[in-house]
């Protein structure tokens, strides 16, 4: 009987630790990590995950934004790779595209690259990528990926929806955030 008072606490304390997804709103849209900073858009939600944010306004199967900061050794886990602060844009794009298509089981068969251009991301020389692929349902994703490097990581700047309805409805709010994007050091 006493082992239930301990049980219902370490749940609560264990729910506590837990990220949860926060609604943006005008007073919190400006989003501050130890290793970047940006706006956010008021009236979608956020969850922030060590050095990384996803933001999503109908779920994040719908439309999602993720910011994420990735140590040069931890930059390419499925590759088994590593990054470093002298690599050319065109040379880290190459090697995201690699890591995405194997981080997928399949390897992403349907994977196909619209577009790889350079890109400067708060001063930073860095790179878009512009993607798409089809799941198993047969509903197509739009993805784009910019990102850079930096002294000790790179910095990774995503927006996946479906192509239908989804990613021309919120593709500016992307804009906007990358244009908004600063690197802290």
């Amino acid at each position: 009987m006493r082992r239930i008072p301990a049980l219902i606490l370490l749940s609560i304390l264990l729910t506590a630790c837990v990220p949860q997804w926060k609604l943006i709103d005008e007073s919190s849209n400006r989003i501050e990590t130890e290793k970047f900073s940006f706006t956010a858009p008021p009236g979608w939600i956020q969850i922030q995950l060590d050095n990384q944010v996803v933001l999503t306004v109908d779920g994040p199967g719908l439309q999602k934004i993720s910011v994420k900061y990735l140590e040069h050794e931890k930059a390419f886990p499925n590759l088994e790779r590593k990054s470093n602060p002298e690599m050319l844009p065109s040379e880290l794009a190459d090697l995201y595209i690699a890591e995405m298509r194997k981080s997928d089981a399949n390897g992403l068969p349907s994977f196909k690259l619209s577009s790889n251009t350079p890109l400067v991301i708060d001063g930073n020389e860095g790179f878009q990528i512009h993607a798409s692929y089809t799941i198993k349902n047969g509903l197509k994703y739009q993805h784009i990926v910019s990102g850079f490097t930096a002294e000790k990581g790179i910095t990774v700047i995503e927006y996946v929806a479906p192509g239908l309805h989804y990613f021309d409805r919120h593709q500016a709010v992307y804009e906007q955030l990358l244009n908004g994007f600063r690197q802290k050091s």
